[in-house]
């Protein structure tokens, strides 16, 4: 089911005409509905960690690099976040306090497990990874529309583009 479906579907309910072009019409209450539409998909995307959202990073370790750029699809972590080294045999401690994060740098302490936080739009690994080294976690991205060219975007922008979480749940949230 395309966006021009559900917006159609949705019309309907809210006894509003129902339109032929969504994306595309200067009509306000079709461009009021785009905007409806992709807050809408925004919401469901983050209000949940939806499985066909879930994507899997792997960065590899440089012998020098303690910072990694997060994938351009990135929107954010899943609640239950974990980033998995192939050095240790458990998960890599998530530090979630700036200070402790400063403190690990500051305190010449040797590592027994590693370490992990977010900032500057970065993930940051202690101690630095070794080149034969990979680490690995799961991320939501915030790619939840497909064109009618299979290519993943953030938000819809034409009549046949489709969500890719439940355009059901969609219809109900644009209602």
């Amino acid at each position: 089911m395309t966006i021009l479906t559900t917006v159609q579907r949705a019309t309907t309910v809210l006894g509003m005409e129902v339109p032929t072009l969504v994306y595309g019409s200067t009509d306000r209450e079709m461009v009021e509905m785009q905007e409806v539409a992709n807050e809408t998909a925004d919401s469901i995307r983050n209000a949940f960690d939806w499985q066909v959202l879930q994507t899997v990073q792997t960065i590899t370790g440089d012998d020098v690099s303690e910072t990694f750029t997060l994938p351009a699809d990135y929107d954010r972590m899943l609640k239950t976040a974990s980033l998995w080294s192939s050095r240790w045999f458990w998960s890599i401690n998530h530090i979630t306090d700036p200070d402790a994060w400063l403190e690990l740098q500051a305190v010449p302490v040797a590592a027994v497990y590693g370490n992990w936080i977010m900032f500057g739009g970065s993930v940051h690994i202690l101690p630095v990874m070794a080149s034969t080294e990979t680490a690995k976690f799961f991320y939501v991205s915030k790619n939840i529309v497909l064109d009618d060219t299979s290519t993943l975007k953030p938000e819809f922008s034409a009549d046949t583009d489709t969500f890719r979480v439940s355009e059901r749940l969609l219809k109900y949230g644009i209602v």
